[in-house]
């Protein structure tokens, strides 16, 4: 009889320590599904602000409505590329930084590379930004930006709900999460 007892008690344990670790799997998951991962994943400003809807919003004819999808996109790849580069050199600062021999001209060169594709970046956002305004009107270009800072300020909302997200604003860093240096 004990024997069963035991067994009985294990088992539940057991089945009850199942279900807790498959709950945190559903908790998991961001509330609202949304778009991409959590809601607003990367390329979600670029879908909202080409989707058909808004450009016809805009009025623009068909030639403009390309020049503006084009720009965008072009805008959009070069960007995700820069952050993919700025990440990747980063990372081996940071792993320079994290070796107690580490050399100062290879932490100089990569610190170097790192200023200047962040140079590189703004500026072509700000050159992304100047053939918007050639290609839009000046109330195109506000309900452009109008969009954008409805979109940021859902973003951030839907982040603050969730409880979290990149770390931002809150603590007034601007990279987002742990660095490791």
């Amino acid at each position: 009889m004990r024997k069963k007892t035991k067994f009985l008690k294990i088992t539940i344990a057991l089945t009850l320590l199942a279900i807790f670790c498959s709950m945190s799997l559903v908790y998991a998951q961001p509330p609202g599904g949304g778009y991409g991962r959590g809601g607003y994943g990367k390329g979600y400003f670029l879908h909202q602000l080409t989707n058909t809807d808004f450009v016809k919003e805009l009025g623009l004819t068909d030639e403009l409505q390309d020049e503006f999808r084009e720009n965008l996109a072009d805008s959009s790849g070069q960007m995700k590329e820069m952050r993919k580069l700025l990440r990747d050199k980063r990372l081996n600062l940071r792993d320079e930084l994290r070796k107690y021999d580490s050399d100062q001209n290879k932490i100089a060169q990569i610190t170097s590379e790192i200023k200047a594709l962040q140079a590189q970046f703004i500026d072509n956002r700000v050159a992304s930004t100047l053939k918007l305004k050639e290609i839009l009107t000046q109330e195109q270009f506000k309900k452009v930006q109008e969009k954008i800072d409805k979109l940021i300020e859902k973003r951030r909302s839907s982040r603050d709900e969730r409880g979290g997200g990149s770390g931002r604003g809150k603590q007034g860093g601007s990279g987002g999460g742990r660095r490791g240096y």
